[in-house]
């Protein structure tokens, strides 16, 4: 589920404001949201996600997403090879093509 700006920003600070637990910050989430029981609210990964960004960034909003990196090595390597042959790394986890190929300048 996407998640707005405010209910980020409300599940970092309840966090830190409730002694750093989860099971609090998700209670208090659900009543300041007014969620009924059963109703979605944040876990434990999304909340921790956020923290981390907000320690890192002084940000709840989300980062960048890979696709951005990918498309900029694209760019930069059809400037030097002027094709896309090699622009995207063939990453055994991601494409389960083999190893990876670096772009590469000639």
């Amino acid at each position: 589920m996407q998640w707005t700006g405010e209910q980020r920003a409300f599940a970092v600070e309840t966090f830190f404001s409730n002694g750093r637990s989860f099971v609090a910050t998700q209670r208090a989430f659900r009543a300041h949201f007014d969620i009924p029981p059963g109703g979605r609210v944040p876990g434990r990964q999304s909340i921790s996600n956020w923290v981390d960004t907000f320690r890192m960034s002084f940000s709840v909003a989300p980062s960048p997403r890979v696709v951005s990196a990918r498309r900029s090595h694209i760019a930069h390597c059809t400037m030097f090879n002027g094709s896309f042959e090699g622009a995207l790394p063939r990453t055994p986890h991601l494409l389960k093509r083999g190893p990876s190929v670096a772009c590469s300048v000639t």
